[in-house]
């Protein structure tokens, strides 16, 4: 039995006409996605500008634009009227 991970040809074996042949090598997918565990938070440095922004919106009153949501904790969306001031 081979006890190696990676078994290599034998030196002695004849490897054919490899004169003419590529080699074989594996290029890099360059347009590949990744994805990858990101917080916001650790995103923008302590100084960016849009944290300015986010501390902006996050004092906004957006309790009109949450109650037209039907989505309710507890229940599945369904019809609720949504007011027009």
């Amino acid at each position: 039995m081979n006890d190696t991970l990676f078994p290599l040809p034998d030196a002695n074996e004849p490897h054919g006409d490899a004169g003419n042949a590529e080699p074989r090598v594996q290029r890099p997918n360059r347009t590949q996605l990744e994805l990858r565990p990101v917080d916001l938070e650790a995103r923008l440095a302590a100084d960016h500008r849009a944290r300015v922004v986010w501390e902006f919106v996050e004092g906004l009153d957006l309790s009109p634009l949450f109650q037209a949501i039907k989505a309710v904790e507890g229940h599945a969306g369904g019809r609720r009227s949504i007011r027009r001031s």
